[in-house]
């Protein structure tokens, strides 16, 4: 069920001269235009992002939220990957040296890097907005919007946590929190590998784009597989263990769901219309 609100700005032409009139009638009707029907998140983007994260936490501090159906699975998959890590580590890094996948994991894994995909949301809404392309600039602000939930929330995890990395010295430890926050000789962040960034936050884009695009086939396959190939990769190179992307895949993907869920069938609409020597301009929003 869309609801339509509708709120008038009129601007009085008694004082203009016909010919001001119409200047200023056409450049409402040009600005109008170059955003028709353009998606939006709500009304306002950065507060709309800022109440949707609040939302996000009362639903972890909340229990009674949970999807134990999906948790409980999600729990015991972890729990498994955990135990097996360091056997599945080398393997996994075993396979690539054999098969000299060197090259391909290596570019593979920077799928996740932050510069990539922020410079790929970006590009996608500015593709959106030169081509008129309405669904393009909201999946691309839903994008961005998971993937500050996620980036949050996967960070968190890290400092709390404290998890070494497998490069560190193959072994698996944890350390928690503050242990995360203390200078290291292998690399600033040996200590913050769970769960994955890279796959939660690549999972997390992948998830928006898969949804906002379900009627094609091809689009939730190819981001999914993007992004499982990504996560992969981050075992291959020696950054995670499997349960960080396992849970890095999961974290991603819920950030991503939740953000869909919570901005279906929003847009606006601005529009000038000349009455009664006087210009009303009108936001139409469809939430």
């Amino acid at each position: 069920m869309n609801v339509s609100i509708k709120p008038h700005i009129y601007i009085p032409l008694l004082s203009l001269r016909s010919t001001k009139r119409t200047l200023l009638f056409g450049l409402l009707f040009l600005i109008s235009q170059s955003m028709p029907g353009q998606d939006t998140l709500k009304e306002n983007y950065i507060k709309n992002t800022i109440y949707d994260h609040g939302e996000l936490w009362k639903k972890t501090v909340s229990p009674k939220e949970y999807n134990y159906r999906v948790l409980l699975p999600l729990a015991v998959a972890t729990g498994t990957s955990i135990y097996f890590d360091e056997t599945i580590s080398r393997e996994v890094i075993s396979f690539r040296q054999r098969h000299e996948l060197n090259k391909i994991s290596n570019t593979i894994t920077h799928f996740g890097d932050p510069y990539l995909l922020g410079s790929a949301t970006l590009l996608a809404y500015g593709s959106g907005w030169i081509f008129r392309d309405s669904k393009l600039q909201q999946t691309s602000l839903m994008a961005a919007q998971a993937y500050i939930h996620n980036g949050i929330f996967t960070y968190l995890g890290k400092l709390a946590f404290a998890r070494q990395r497998p490069f560190v010295n193959s072994k698996d430890n944890w350390h928690f929190f503050p242990y995360s926050l203390q200078d290291h000789e292998t690399s600033a962040t040996a200590y913050q590998s769970f769960p994955s960034g890279h796959t939660s936050g690549i999972f997390a884009i992948a998830t928006v784009v898969a949804k906002q695009y379900n009627e094609n086939f091809w689009i939730p396959t190819i981001a999914y597989s993007m992004a499982t190939l990504t996560g992969v990769s981050r075992i291959s190179e020696s950054k995670h263990w499997l349960s960080d992307v396992i849970v890095g895949a999961a974290l991603g993907y819920g950030m991503g769901h939740f953000v869909v869920e919570s901005n279906k069938n929003t847009q606006f609409t601005l529009f000038p219309t000349y009455w009664e020597n006087s210009v009303s301009l009108t936001l139409q929003l469809e939430i």
